[in-house]
Protein backbone atom coordinates (compact mmCIF):
# COMPACT_ATOMS: atom_id res chain seq x y z
CA UNK A 1 0.00 0.00 0.00
CA UNK A 2 1.12 3.54 -0.70
CA UNK A 3 -0.20 6.34 1.53
CA UNK A 4 0.33 10.04 0.92
CA UNK A 5 -0.11 12.83 3.45
CA UNK A 6 0.06 16.49 2.54
CA UNK A 7 -0.03 19.20 5.20
CA UNK A 8 -0.79 22.29 3.16
CA UNK A 9 0.02 25.05 5.65
CA UNK A 10 3.71 24.00 5.85
CA UNK A 11 3.86 22.42 2.39
CA UNK A 12 4.97 19.12 3.89
CA UNK A 13 4.49 15.94 1.89
CA UNK A 14 5.13 12.39 3.09
CA UNK A 15 4.66 9.20 1.09
CA UNK A 16 4.80 5.92 3.00
CA UNK A 17 4.99 2.44 1.50
CA UNK A 18 4.14 -0.68 3.46
CA UNK A 19 1.76 -3.49 4.20
CA UNK A 20 -1.75 -3.18 5.58
CA UNK A 21 -3.14 -5.46 8.24
CA UNK A 22 -6.67 -5.51 9.57
CA UNK A 23 -7.38 -5.44 13.30
CA UNK A 24 -10.26 -7.75 14.22
CA UNK A 25 -9.77 -8.34 17.95
CA UNK A 26 -12.21 -6.07 19.84
CA UNK A 27 -9.89 -4.78 22.59
CA UNK A 28 -7.07 -3.95 20.17
CA UNK A 29 -9.50 -2.34 17.74
CA UNK A 30 -11.02 -0.24 20.52
CA UNK A 31 -7.58 0.90 21.73
CA UNK A 32 -6.49 1.91 18.21
CA UNK A 33 -9.72 3.84 17.60
CA UNK A 34 -9.30 5.78 20.85
CA UNK A 35 -5.67 6.57 19.96
CA UNK A 36 -6.71 7.80 16.52
CA UNK A 37 -9.67 9.90 17.68
CA UNK A 38 -7.69 11.42 20.59
CA UNK A 39 -5.77 13.43 18.00
CA UNK A 40 -8.99 15.19 17.00
CA UNK A 41 -10.50 15.66 20.48
CA UNK A 42 -7.49 17.34 22.13
CA UNK A 43 -7.48 14.78 24.93
CA UNK A 44 -11.12 15.30 25.95
CA UNK A 45 -12.96 12.30 27.35
CA UNK A 46 -15.30 10.57 24.93
CA UNK A 47 -16.84 7.18 24.42
CA UNK A 48 -17.51 4.92 21.49
CA UNK A 49 -20.50 2.60 21.41
CA UNK A 50 -19.57 -1.08 21.42
CA UNK A 51 -21.65 -1.70 18.30
CA UNK A 52 -19.91 1.16 16.48
CA UNK A 53 -16.52 -0.35 17.32
CA UNK A 54 -17.63 -3.76 16.08
CA UNK A 55 -18.83 -2.28 12.76
CA UNK A 56 -15.69 -0.22 12.17
CA UNK A 57 -12.86 -1.51 9.99
CA UNK A 58 -9.47 -0.72 11.54
CA UNK A 59 -6.35 -0.99 9.41
CA UNK A 60 -2.74 -0.54 10.44
CA UNK A 61 -0.05 0.34 7.94
CA UNK A 62 3.29 -1.30 8.77
CA UNK A 63 5.58 1.22 7.07
CA UNK A 64 8.46 -0.37 5.15
CA UNK A 65 9.91 2.89 3.84
CA UNK A 66 8.89 6.50 3.32
CA UNK A 67 9.96 9.65 1.54
CA UNK A 68 9.14 13.27 2.19
CA UNK A 69 9.79 16.87 1.34
CA UNK A 70 9.33 20.27 2.90
CA UNK A 71 9.37 23.50 0.93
Amino acid sequence: MCFELVKRCDLVRVIAFGRVRFIDEFETKSKRLYEFTAVFTNGREFSLAEEAIKRTCVMVIDVEHMTGEKK
